[in-house]
């Protein structure tokens, strides 16, 4: 696997694994979109490779606040009434991680 950089995730190989840590302490790793986006490249880069297994993990004091509603459009779950229809990259990306 080749190295990406990435502003808001770090990605490391070790053996015959994919480490992918979140790296916004500040934020208490929040999900701002950019953030999002790059969680979902760096597990499909690493779905790309040879790795048998990923492990995803975070810097700082928490594992993830969750949403980081500061950073992101207005929009509520009442916009489109299905909230399984607002993050479709995600599920699509977790359903190909399942090869394994």
């Amino acid at each position: 696997m080749t190295a990406l950089e990435y502003q808001h995730v770090l990605v490391a190989r070790d053996g015959d694994t994919v480490r992918i840590t979140m790296n916004r302490p500040d934020r208490r790793n929040a999900l701002s979109g950019e953030h999002l986006a790059e969680l979902l490249a760096s597990f499909q880069a690493a779905g790309e490779t040879d790795a048998t297994g990923i492990v995803l993990g975070a810097r700082g004091p928490v594992f993830s606040a969750g949403h980081d509603f500061p950073t992101s459009p207005r929009v509520t779950c009442s916009a489109c009434g299905n909230c399984s229809r607002c993050a479709p990259n995600s599920c699509r990306l977790f359903n190909r991680c399942r090869r394994w």
